[in-house]
């Protein structure tokens, strides 16, 4: 099957449709002034009709209906036969030069007198020619009986040369106009057609560009149609590709910086080891040993956050008692907390109970713990807290100063992201342990947030669905 161009279907399709509704207007126009002309003649029949009653029973008065002789039956018939459509129709034709001539037989144009009976009560034809079967018959009522009857055979087409021009004139006037109609519907068609398709091709040819890797390029959305509003969104996942592409070059280069660290420091001790510049020893082994974990915690956190993004973690869910597992998690982290001179506080509000992977929350907690000892400064404090909020368990870890600008929050859940200064005393961590948390905190329904906290420093609020 052989592709049309879209500019071609839009065409084919507008001007299709356009044509045939003109069309159909067009017809039905004609049968409208065909049959307004038809009833328009026999209203002047009727008005023949009455007329001509009019006259017999006036004729009766003086003679009775049969005293009507041929001479003034004709007599009677040309005088009401005058009222003709031909007459009616001058008016029309006054100023217009191309009127028709006027017709010889303008006494009789509908031939009324010939098709026009006079009928005694009992049948007998009085005056006119014998009536067909189909004439309609039309009673002469005087003294409240009837006189007579009339028998009108019907009229079978326009004959008076009058009627045939003023129909034909309408019907060149109505075809005219239809065919200018039909050439405007071809010309509107075609501008409508090429625009709509000038729109998509635009769209088209974004994608193209878009598919080929060219993520700056932008169409230009006008209106509130659909075409504007693929456009928009074309543009929006534009941003959006350019973005993560961002954010992928990013990662790349973040996770080769953050990999080139602990293996050069590793090359740089191994080379000072066979050149004999540094003795074999337990201190020079535990420093081998020292970047080799920090590599193994590295690759360890990339694996899990990529596992969490393309994937999703497997949950083993189960009602955990909130309370309890912030107790159990404080126990261990207090003395490590301790080592480095900072405090460790608990608040928990008793029976606070969710639904969730307990493993998974100590890991969230053990993340949280660690990033708040490297930043913060000796002598300071981390407090855990854990309360409700509506139907929602509320879980916050902060710390003391040093604090996070506010610019930067949001960016902290960002694999790999350091802030540029202040939280830097301690660079062991891999970069990733808050971007672990909000994936698994996303994991379980939650979410999570970073402000600055009361203390100076910061603080870690996680929201979790509460059990029912």
């Amino acid at each position: 099957m052989m592709k049309m161009p879209l500019a071609i279907q839009l065409f084919v399709t507008i001007a299709a449709s356009s044509i045939t509704i003109l069309m159909l207007s067009a017809w039905a126009s004609d049968r409208r002034l065909e049959r307004g002309f038809t009833a328009y003649q026999h209203a002047l029949e009727r008005d023949r009709i009455e007329a001509l009653s009019a006259s017999l029973v006036r004729a009766a008065r003086t003679g009775g209906i049969e005293s009507v002789g041929h001479r003034e039956w004709r007599r009677l018939v040309a005088s009401v036969a005058r009222r003709s459509v031909g007459m009616a129709l001058e008016p029309l034709f006054a100023e217009r030069d191309d009127a028709p001539p006027t017709p010889r037989r303008s006494g009789d144009p509908l031939r009324f007198g010939d098709r026009v009976a006079l009928l005694a009560p009992d049948g007998r034809v009085l005056a006119g020619a014998p009536p067909g079967a189909t004439a309609a018959m039309h009673e002469i009522i005087a003294g409240g009986r009837v006189i007579a009857r009339l028998a009108l055979a019907p009229i079978d087409r326009a004959t008076d040369e009058r009627e045939l021009a003023w129909l034909t004139t309408q019907r060149e006037q109505l075809a005219w106009h239809a065919g200018l109609a039909i050439a405007g519907a071809v010309v509107l068609s075609v501008l409508l057609s090429a625009w709509w398709s000038h729109r998509i091709r635009r769209v088209a040819t974004a994608t193209a560009r878009i598919a080929g890797g060219d993520l700056a390029v932008r169409v230009r959305a006008h209106g509130g149609d659909e075409i504007a509003r693929l456009a928009g969104h074309v543009n929006t996942m534009a941003a959006s590709l350019a973005a993560l592409e961002d954010a992928r070059r990013r990662w790349l280069s973040n996770v080769a910086h953050e990999l080139r660290t602990p293996l050069t420091t590793l090359q740089g001790e191994i080379e000072a080891l066979r050149d004999g510049l540094r003795a074999p020893d337990d201190h020079a082994l535990a420093s081998l040993h020292e970047e080799v974990l920090r590599l193994a915690r590295l690759t360890t956190d990339l694996h899990q956050l990529a596992v969490a993004e393309l994937d999703g973690f497997t949950l083993d869910r189960a009602p955990v008692d909130v309370a309890a597992l912030v107790g159990r998690t404080a126990a261990r982290w207090s003395i490590v907390l301790a080592r480095s001179t900072l405090a460790l506080r608990t608040t928990c509000t008793p029976d606070l109970h969710v639904v969730a992977d307990a493993d998974r929350l100590v890991q969230v907690l053990d993340n949280l713990l660690a990033n708040a000892t490297r930043h913060t400064d000796p002598g300071g404090v981390v407090i855990v807290a854990a309360e409700r909020s509506g139907p929602d368990v509320v879980l916050t870890v902060e710390d003391s100063a040093p604090g996070v600008a506010d610019e930067l929050l949001p960016r902290l859940f960002e694999p790999l992201f350091r802030t540029p200064e202040g939280r830097h005393r301690d660079r062991s961590g891999s970069g990733l342990g808050l971007a672990l948390v909000r994936a698994l905190v996303v994991a379980h329904g939650g979410d999570v947030e970073a402000k600055a906290s009361a203390l100076g420093g910061l603080a870690i609020t996680i929201r979790l669905p509460g059990a029912r």
